[in-house]
């Protein structure tokens, strides 16, 4: 009986080790997929026959640095990222996230990782379509973020940058807001539009903007607002167009710099063409013959030329 006692015991502390050990643990795959409709989360996800069926169980499955790839059109569900991580829909099809509370998609990864979003389409929540608290750089590429009550993108990482390509946000409070405490938040936009929403683009508080061939339209507020806070802010425009907005440039200082500079860029059909307000706030726009400010509603700038604004 003793003897037994013992083989049991010594089989059971076997099967405990091989259980802890990493090679009888799921391994990550460095490329998982999903599909909507067809994939279960219990899958193994690494093969295009066994999806998972949300971008939250594909996440569990991934290896940091690797790739989510969407198979087919249809609702992912809201989506945590804690990693450096590539969410690809290919083109054709609609990997949509509309959360049924809070953000479709949060963002706490490392200071030092690099997220992909790529041709997402998120739409209609009552919190915000990205919120973005820790990461080194995300790149949204090609993505459609529309309805939110709160903001498109909110990104407070310090010292982060967001990169935007050929994306469209609409119908949110901001399109986008950049913001920090702490090192300066950062943001390159490039190819994009902002429509209907409260305000287009907003540099805040602790927070470098540059903006390049993209549109803010029919924001109801403001179409490119900077301002300051408790942190110095700075936004630059090249090629943009701010047109029946608002306001279509802004500028406002909390005691503090908050500083625009624009090029090559059109600000028209607003009610206000350019403001410059508040104590630390200036503009600078490039002349004679790069911008076009005229036919706005009340006025193309106030207050007029002087300390406030200046064209170079």
């Amino acid at each position: 009986m003793r003897l037994l006692r013992r083989i049991l015991f010594t089989v059971v502390i076997l099967l405990v080790a091989l259980f802890l050990t990493p090679s009888a643990q799921a391994v990550l795959a460095s490329r998982v997929f999903v599909a909507a409709r067809s994939g279960n989360d219990a899958n193994a996800c690494n093969n295009v026959a066994t999806p998972c069926q949300t971008f939250a169980g594909a996440i569990t499955q991934v290896v940091a640095g690797g790739e989510i790839i969407a198979l087919e059109s249809g609702g992912y569900g809201p989506l945590t990222i804690n990693k450096a991580v590539t969410v690809n829909a290919p083109d054709g099809i609609i990997a949509f996230i509309h959360p049924p509370s809070g953000d479709a998609i949060t963002i706490g990864a490392g200071a030092s990782d690099t997220v992909i979003l790529r041709g997402l389409t998120l739409n209609g929540g009552a919190g915000n379509g990205i919120t973005v608290n820790t990461v080194g750089q995300l790149f949204v590429e090609h993505c459609t973020i529309t309805g939110f009550v709160s903001d498109g993108i909110s990104f407070s990482a310090a010292g982060g940058t967001l990169f935007m390509r050929d994306d469209d946000v609409r119908e949110c409070f901001f399109g986008v807001i950049v913001e920090s405490t702490g090192t300066a938040s950062r943001a390159v936009i490039r190819g994009s539009n902002f429509v209907e929403n409260t305000t287009g683009v907003y540099a805040f508080s602790g927070s470098i903007v540059a903006v390049t061939d993209s549109v803010a339209v029919n924001n109801a507020d403001f179409g490119f607002a900077v301002s300051s806070a408790t942190h110095d802010a700075d936004m630059v425009l090249d090629h943009v167009q701010a047109i029946s907005n608002g306001t279509g440039l802004d500028v406002f200082g909390g005691g503090i710099p908050a500083t625009l500079r624009f090029a090559n860029s059109t600000v028209t059909q607003n009610e206000t063409g350019v403001s410059v307000t508040g104590v630390g706030a200036s503009a600078f726009g490039t002349s004679p013959g790069t911008n076009l400010i005229a036919g706005n509603t009340t006025t193309d700038i106030f207050p007029s030329l002087g300390t406030a604004i200046t064209l170079q």
